[in-house]
């Protein structure tokens, strides 16, 4: 029963890939393949450097997720967490549903590189997605409210799309934040999960570890996070920057702000897409139907995903040297018993 459950939960995911890599290779066969062959083989080498934007965007979400571990009172190292958030991010690019491994990979391999309690990484995980989602929120208003003051006649947002999007991604931010401040997410979740025959006996005894994730989590949702806001929103822009450049780069007539609005509110799409790796042919059809198709919009979807490929491949080397999410863990380490409000 269990290997039928495994294999099916695996053709399920094979399918979903499949669907989406159809999804893009349909969106590139009706933009004229050759032409865009000829705007990919145009791309000038200096063109390589983008590259260099999302280790740097991953740079500052590791620094933002040590500042909030410090808030906790467990000050960890920067390379632990980076080479932890590079992991995470090749599992939530690459497989269907990642979004939800990487949440439970990065903290698990952050805890065994640095010993620090896994009930700490998980609560301050967790506390970096609502500073994440907030930061998303005012990313995405910036770029439209910019776009929204300069005339031009290049591509531009639609303003009540992107005003939607925000609102939406804000009202999350905000509901997350005052449940964990309030609220027991950690025990609410646990006492859903023991009711299943499967979970129970492996469940039934860590009430503790639970409670300790929510006290965690309320005293981060009750003190300042600026400074791993600062961090987000630095790692966001970095993001719009990249597509702004890739843009620019096949010929497409975009201004800087419109590119950061179009990239917050597609981000918004490829996580709602959760099911699909990486939003593949999700995210693909919302820049098309913004961007027209043309093979230099069809060129630009193929460059970012192939960005995205470079990256898994680094991020699964990095888990692979880690030892996986079952590496062997260094000597456990007690946080402070407090956490410093500033």
């Amino acid at each position: 029963m269990g290997e039928r459950s495994t294999r099916g939960r695996l053709v399920t995911k094979l399918a979903l890939g499949l669907v989406g890599l159809g999804a893009l290779g349909w969106l590139v066969a009706r933009s004229h393949p050759a032409g865009v062959l000829a705007v990919l083989r145009g791309l000038p080498a200096a063109g390589v450097l983008v590259l260099l934007l999302f280790p740097a965007g991953i740079a500052l979400d590791a620094l933002a997720w040590t500042r909030l571990l410090a808030r906790a009172g467990a000050p960890a190292s920067f390379v632990p967490a980076y080479l932890s958030r590079l992991a995470a991010e090749a599992v939530a690019a690459s497989l269907p549903l990642g979004g939800v491994g990487a949440e439970a990979l990065g903290p698990s391999l952050l805890s065994r590189r640095t010993g620090l309690p896994l009930t700490l990484t998980v609560a301050t995980s967790l506390a970096r997605r609502w500073v994440i989602a907030r930061a998303h929120a005012v990313y995405v208003l910036v770029g439209v409210a910019i776009a929204a003051s300069i005339a031009t006649r290049a591509a531009s947002m639609r303003l009540d799309v992107a005003l939607v999007t925000a609102f939406v991604i804000a009202v999350a931010s905000i509901v997350a934040q005052l449940s964990a401040a309030y609220g027991r997410p950690a025990g609410a979740t646990l006492k859903a999960l023991v009711k299943l025959p499967f979970l129970e006996s492996n469940l039934g005894g860590r009430a503790e570890a639970f409670s300790a994730t929510d006290r965690t989590l309320s005293a981060l949702a009750t003190s300042g996070t600026w400074d791993a806001f600062t961090c987000v929103m630095g790692a966001w822009i970095l993001e719009g920057t990249e597509t702004y450049v890739l843009l620019r780069l096949v010929g497409i007539d975009i201004d800087y702000p419109n590119a950061l609005a179009l990239d917050g509110v597609l981000t918004a799409l490829r996580s709602a897409a959760v099911v699909v790796p990486s939003g593949l042919g999700i995210q693909d059809a919302g820049f098309t139907a913004f961007l027209g198709a043309s093979p230099e919009s069809a060129a630009f979807l193929l460059a970012k995903r192939a960005k995205e490929l470079v990256f898994v491949a680094l991020g699964y080397l990095v888990l692979f040297a880690l030892g996986g999410p079952e590496s062997p863990r260094v000597p456990p380490r007690a946080p402070s018993s407090h956490i410093p409000i500033s």
